[in-house]
C-alpha cells in the first residue's frame, strides 16, 4: 500500500512540471521540483535536453506523459521500432491506461485533468495487485 501511495504521488507531481535530472540541468538547482526531477531521474523516466538543460516550466504531451508514466511502473516498457513513442502508448493501451481517443491526442499538451486521470487508471491497472 505504501508503495502505491508513494509512486501515485510521484506520477501526480508530473502534473506540475516537466520533470528531469536535477543535479544536471542549471535550470533546475533553485526550482521547486528539483528533489521530484531527481527521483524520476534515477528511476529513467525523464532525461535532459540535448542542450544540457531540462526545461522545468515546458508544458508536457499526452505521449510524453504516457512514456514517464510507463518508464516509471512498468518494467516491461519497450519502445516500438519505428517510432519511439509507440511502445509506450501500446502498453498503456494495454493495460488500460489510456483509450484508443487518446491515441488521436498523442502529440497534443496534455490537460491536468487527462493526467489525472492517466494517473488514476495507472493506480488502478498497473499498481491494484502489487501489495497482494
Amino acid at each position: 500500500m505504501k508503495r502505491r501511495i508513494a509512486i501515485g504521488l510521484l506520477i501526480c507531481l508530473i502534473l506540475q512540471t516537466v520533470v528531469f535530472a536535477a543535479s544536471d540541468f542549471a535550470d533546475v538547482q533553485d526550482h521547486w521540483a528539483k528533489q521530484y526531477i531527481e527521483a524520476l531521474t534515477e528511476k529513467g523516466a525523464v532525461s535532459g535536453m540535448d542542450d544540457g538543460l531540462f526545461y522545468p516550466d515546458a508544458e508536457v504531451t499526452l505521449d510524453r506523459f504516457v512514456e514517464m508514466i510507463m518508464e516509471s511502473l512498468c518494467e516491461e516498457t519497450e519502445p516500438g521500432d519505428d517510432d519511439p513513442d509507440s511502445g509506450y502508448m501500446e502498453l498503456a493501451l494495454e493495460k488500460e491506461i489510456i483509450d484508443t481517443g487518446d491515441l488521436e491526442s498523442a502529440g497534443s499538451v496534455i490537460t491536468r485533468l487527462t493526467a489525472v486521470r492517466l494517473c488514476h487508471m495507472a493506480l488502478l491497472n498497473i499498481l491494484d495487485g502489487e501489495d497482494e
